[in-house]
């Protein structure tokens, strides 16, 4: 595989709860991916939506042809682990609709089994992966017993997997008597919960970020953060490589005196892929792109702009090759 690699999976809650934190979430995730895909092509990215009203993993259905329809649902995987593209801003910009049921655990389990299911077709086994989940961890998670989380967090080592936790906030309660105050009331308080929801959502937040940091503690790598604004969401999600830049210049004081300096600035490299990697091959052409040529017979005066140049077809060309001194034909 290619030196520098990243292999990004994103999970991302997408549930009732979360709805106030998407279009953030979002526009962030759209510019990573962007600069993904104009700055680092080598990259992969997987996109994981859980806590959708619908469902789309490869684990439902091997469950649901055992006979087992219920499990691992409202998860979709809206990317496989691949470069991103178009494809993948679409997507971003389109996100599945929420449902009632985010279960993060199973969640954790489809992007494991992705991750492994893709390192065995494509031998990814020796590069590390980054698996970022974002929530706000509202909704309660189902029981995990010893023997299955053990099971998880060794595939998660062996995969190379760190784990980063970006928790949001749960929905803020509404402040009293503020309804109806200057019509603002479906402006500001669409996405407000009554105080004892806050507090239960609140308590069930610090629940499952327990289990988050038992979890993250054993497989030993990434980190959880606890997000409040959207400024913190752009330090979570970086692509800029910075290196430092020297510049020789000579430094004059006075008429006299000249001393040679090194002048260094910090500077960050974006560099545009060629467009000859980024277009398909047509009939060995580049897809949309065409190119033509015009002869013409230069007249004594001007150039080949001139109103005395005139247009020659191909086929009455001479052949020529250049020699000392001008052209001879042949």
């Amino acid at each position: 595989m290619s030196r520098g690699k990243e292999l990004e999976i994103i999970l991302l809650d997408v549930n009732s709860l979360m709805q106030h934190h998407l279009v953030d979430v979002s526009s962030v995730l759209f510019n990573f991916a962007l600069a993904k895909t104009l700055n680092k092509p080598a990259h992969e990215m997987a996109i994981i939506a859980y806590g959708s009203q619908g469902t789309s993993n490869s684990l439902n259905v091997e469950c649901e042809s055992d006979g087992s329809p219920d499990q691992y649902l409202n998860i979709s995987v809206l990317q496989d682990l691949r470069s991103p593209g178009l494809d993948t801003l679409r997507l971003l910009t389109s996100l599945p609709a929420g449902s009632e049921n985010a279960d993060f655990v199973d969640a954790l389990t489809v992007a494991v089994d992705l991750v492994i299911k893709a390192s065995a077709a494509r031998v990814l086994e020796k590069i590390p992966k980054k698996l970022t989940i974002i929530s706000n961890f509202a909704r309660k998670a189902n029981e995990v017993d010893e023997e299955f989380r053990q099971h998880m967090i060794a595939s998660m080592k062996a995969q190379l997997i760190q784990l980063q936790v970006v928790c949001l906030d749960v929905p803020p309660a509404a402040p009293p008597a503020a309804a109806g105050v200057l019509g603002l009331e479906d402006r500001i308080l669409r996405h407000h919960v009554g105080a004892d929801d806050h507090v239960q959502y609140a308590a069930t937040q610090e629940e499952n970020l327990e289990m988050l940091k038992e979890i993250h503690a054993e497989v030993g790598k990434g980190e959880i953060r606890m997000i409040k604004n959207i400024s913190g969401l752009f330090g979570v999600f970086k692509t800029k490589e910075v290196s430092s830049q020297c510049v020789k210049a000579e430094l004059e004081i006075g008429k006299t005196m000249r001393l040679r300096v090194r002048i260094y600035k910090k500077v960050s490299f974006e560099k545009l892929p060629p467009l000859k990697t980024k277009c398909k091959m047509e009939g060995g052409r580049l897809a949309g792109v065409s190119t033509s040529r015009e002869y013409f017979k230069v007249g004594e005066v001007g150039g080949a702009d001139s109103a005395a140049s005139e247009p020659v077809a191909f086929e009455s060309l001479a052949k020529a090759y250049r020699v000392v001194g001008g052209w001879r034909s042949g």
